[in-house]
Formats: C-alpha cells, structure tokens, sequence
C-alpha cells in the first residue's frame, strides 16, 4: 500500500511497500530522487572500450529503530557492469561492453530498503541509459565462409572463422544450399542466402541450416549485399536485376524499392548511415534510415567482381585496379556521412592479384577467406582497419573442407 515518507528532509513522496504505521523506513537526505541516474557512454577504440561511470545511492533511515537497514533489486536490472551495495544503497559501475549493444537502452530497476527487526520495506524506482555508438552495437568476434565453388563444383559447406586467434574451422557439408555466386546477409541470430529459387537460413547460434523463406522473386546470383547498420535490413542488386531490393530481416520478406539498379555482376560496401553498390560502371547509394537508392559519383570499385570489404571506423574498401580479378590495390573510400567520397588512399589488398573474394567484417580486422586468382583457391588473410595494413595468412586461417572457395559470402556475429 502507498505511503509518505520524507526524501531531503522536506519533499514528501509517494512509494510502495510493505508499510507498517511507525515501521516502515524511509529516504534520508542524502538519498537519490527517483528517476534517472544518467547515461552510461560507450568510448574508446575498438581494441578498448570503456564506459563514463555512473553513480547513484539510496540512502534510507530507521527512525522507528527496527533494525539495520539493507537494500536489493525488488524489481528490473542493472546494465552489465553495474552493482548495488546491499549495506550503503549505492549503485555504481560502468557498462561492460560485449555481444550487442542497443543505442537508447534505459534500465529500469527498483531498489527496496528493508529493515531487519519487524521486516518493513519502500521501494524506490531509477533508471540508467545507455550510449553505444555504431563500432560497439555489436562486438564481432567470428565469421562464417558459406558456399563458394571450384572449377563449376558448388559446395554447401561452412568455415568458421574465429577472429581471436586467426583460425578457420570446417564445419561440414549442407549449411546452405548448393548455388556458385552467393549473395546474401545476416542479422544477429540468421544468415541468409538466396539464389532466386529459395533462401537458406543459416542459424549463427546454433551452426546449423534451417530452410526458410521462400523466394526473393528475383535471380540474384553474384548480386551486390549490403546490410542495415541495425542489423534489420539487406539491400541487394545485380545480376540481371535492374531495381533495388530490400530484405526485411525481422519478417523475412523481400520488397522491390522500385529504384534503378545494375543488372551486371555486383558488390557492396557499408558502414553506418548508408551502402555503396558498384560494378565498374554507374555506382549506387543506399540510404538506409529512408529507404531510398541514388546514383553517386564516387565509386565504390573498379569491378563488381572484386568484392567489397567493410569496417567499422568509417571506411570500406574496395578493387581498384582490374575487372574480373588482377587487383592489387583498394580503393578506399569514406562512408562516415551520407557524403561519401573517396580518400584517395591506395592500401594494398588483403591477397594481391585476386577477385571473387571472401570478405567478412570484423572488429579490429577485416579477413578474407578463400578467393580467384586464375583458379578458386582457399588462400587467406587478415586487414588491420587501424593502419590499412593486409596480412595473408595461410594454414590455420585458411577454409577446409574443399580445393576451392571462391565466390561464396561471409556472415559475422558476436
């Protein structure tokens, strides 16, 4: 039932509890108002991030002498990195940042005091919100290798990619259905393919295949993917399909957003606001809080078949030099601001001389796994986003399983 009970000495309000007449204890004046405690900001680089603290206290008095007074979570949670002192009331911590990370988040929990003779209690209620900026939404630790083919062979296996130690794992035939030129995207729990026929659905927990939803309507091999920043769309062209479609991951649907495209071989690069589809030729931007596809001026590529790498600091990357493979360089390029524009700058690529390649988006690295350099091969690599520095690393690193892999696509998770 409600009572009164003082908070500062002279403001009265209202609480809930188990209220006992003469018992109950109540906020003294150096007790937290009820409400926000703050924003907790993400910061740091992507090899260390770090948290503002926040700190609040309940500080409740017995004035009826029941008992020492402790404090607990009568309701709600704290954000991960957070603690109640149970003897002082205080909240204090810092969010610890790991898995997925929601921009926005608000906490909501509810501190109780109790005493500890005649047990009598009020609960307070605060909330704590979160800041996450784009790098740390979701903390990508693996890739999965899906598909890809070797001399007309089309394979339907998955390689595992664990970023904290450079390794590759094969994880077995039928992941995905069997189709050269692969082309899909991921959210947070599924990856998906599709090959104008069916879509495989890839279950990123569980490593395993699960068939699910139905035809995009369209023929999409080697189509250009690039997905949402939220995780909650992919946007796709190419490949004899001359509009833009869009695949709504919470519904897993497909919608033609009725904007001109490329029917040629495609690829795509993204970052946080908008993607970049290219094939040499015209090159397209996507914007992904509208919906809406423009032709731009800077291109994203030299070829729709050397693939595109993308990061989490602003940039991507992709062929500059060559058509079908022969590329020894990236093109970098600016996808900080819807007004992206090329840097100029000219990094080496991860596996010189090679196109259809396997490229998955990592935290601190960008890896290539599996790509053509006049024959599928299963040669591997790793990209230091922080300095534009390419690695190739062989054994371990590399896909098992088959010969070949490239022209497959990669998916990332937490």
């Amino acid at each position: 039932m409600p009572f009164l009970g003082t908070v500062g000495g002279s403001n009265e309000a209202k609480g809930q509890g188990g209220y006992h007449p003469g018992q109950s204890p109540i906020d003294g004046s150096g007790s937290s108002a009820a409400g926000s405690l703050g924003t907790t900001a993400v910061s740091g680089n992507a090899a260390s991030p770090s948290a503002s603290t926040v700190t609040g206290q309940r500080v409740a008095i017995d004035p009826f002498f029941q008992g020492a007074i402790t404090y607990s979570l009568a309701s709600g949670s704290l954000p991960p990195g957070f603690s109640l002192n149970s003897s002082t009331g205080v909240v204090t911590g810092n969010y610890t940042v790991a898995g997925t990370n929601f921009d926005g988040t608000v906490y909501t929990f509810t501190v109780r005091a109790t005493t500890a003779g005649i047990p009598s209690y009020t609960d307070r209620t605060y909330t704590i919100t979160l800041s996450v900026p784009f790098l740390y939404r979701q903390v990508i630790t693996r890739n999965y290798m899906v598909g890809g083919y070797q001399n007309s062979n089309l394979w339907s296996n998955a390689n595992r990619t664990t970023h904290s130690n450079d390794t590759s794992v094969n994880l077995g035939d039928g992941a995905v259905d069997n189709y050269h030129y692969k082309s899909g995207g991921c959210g947070d729990t599924y990856g998906y393919i599709w090959n104008g026929n069916s879509t495989t659905r890839f279950n990123l927990r569980t490593e395993s295949k699960q068939n699910g939803t139905g035809a995009p309507g369209y023929g999409c091999a080697n189509s250009g993917s690039a997905g949402s920043a939220d995780r909650t769309k992919i946007y796709t062209c190419g490949s004899g399909v001359g509009t833009m479609f869009k695949f709504n991951i919470p519904t897993e649907t497909f919608s033609n957003l009725g904007v001109a495209g490329s029917t040629s071989d495609m690829s795509a690069i993204q970052g946080e606001f908008i993607s970049m589809h290219y094939d040499g030729g015209t090159p397209y931007q996507t914007t992904f809080s509208t919906d809406t596809t423009v032709q731009t001026g800077v291109n994203g590529g030299a070829s729709g078949q050397q693939k595109g790498l993308s990061g989490k600091i602003g940039y991507a990357y992709g062929g500059d030099q060559g058509s079908y493979n022969g590329g020894y360089n990236f093109r970098k390029i600016n996808l900080t601001t819807t007004s992206s524009s090329d840097t100029g700058g000219r990094p080496g690529k991860i596996l010189s001389n090679t196109g259809e390649e396997n490229y998955g988006i990592g935290q601190l690295y960008g890896y290539c796994i599996g790509s053509y350099d006049n024959t599928q091969n299963n040669r591997a690599g790793k990209y230091v986003y922080s300095s534009d520095t390419p690695q190739e690393i062989n054994g371990a690193l590399q896909p098992g399983g088959h010969g070949g892999a490239s022209s497959g696509f990669c998916f990332q998770r937490d």
